[in-house]
């Protein structure tokens, strides 16, 4: 995880955060945990760690485990491996709020290197964005590189995406049954 990464991790809880406390939304009924780590491409140790102290054995109970480190770019589906297609079904009502912006949830493209390993226990979802693909490599010009900063990112991408997933973890994290 790069600089760039942990920029936008803070970004959607402190969005949360500000709405609840102004009064613009109610808690929700679960917590939302934003977790990030380190080593990704070197054994993704991070990802190990955490899933080893978290997990179902550690009696702890995720509704779905995410990731978002396909750039900065306007959002373009959520991914979605793991859990039952009711499960499914579920999460796709909640990303069809996004439709008008043209946002899907498509079955399985949810994992990645960071979540893999909760596929048995429960769903895992990554963020897909329009500019993360070999036909436009500005993204690859500098991820996980020395020049990843946040000065770097594509501010109205940035924002399309962070509201996006603030908008899943919220409507999730407030469902009545879960998924």
């Amino acid at each position: 995880m790069m600089v760039a990464d942990i920029f936008r991790l803070g970004k959607r809880i402190r969005i949360l955060n500000n709405l609840i406390s102004r009064g613009v939304i109610t808690r929700p009924r679960r917590s939302v945990r934003s977790i990030g780590w380190f080593n990704e491409e070197n054994g993704a140790d991070g990802a190990y760690s955490y899933y080893n102290n978290h997990n179902k054995q550690k009696n702890q109970n995720h509704i779905f485990v995410g990731e978002s480190d396909n750039g900065n770019f306007f959002p373009n589906d959520f991914g979605y491996s793991g859990g039952s297609e009711a499960s499914f079904k579920e999460f796709s009502s909640v990303v069809s709020l996004l439709s008008v912006f043209n946002i899907t949830a498509t079955y399985g493209t949810g994992t990645t290197t960071d979540n893999k390993m909760w596929v048995s226990e429960t769903a895992c979802v990554n963020l897909h964005s329009k500019g993360h693909t070999d036909s436009d490599p500005y993204y690859f010009w500098f991820h996980h590189t020395d020049a990843d900063t946040p000065d770097k990112l594509n501010a109205d991408g940035l924002k399309a995406s962070v509201a996006a997933i603030a908008v899943v973890l919220y409507v999730s994290a407030d469902m009545v049954a879960s998924y």
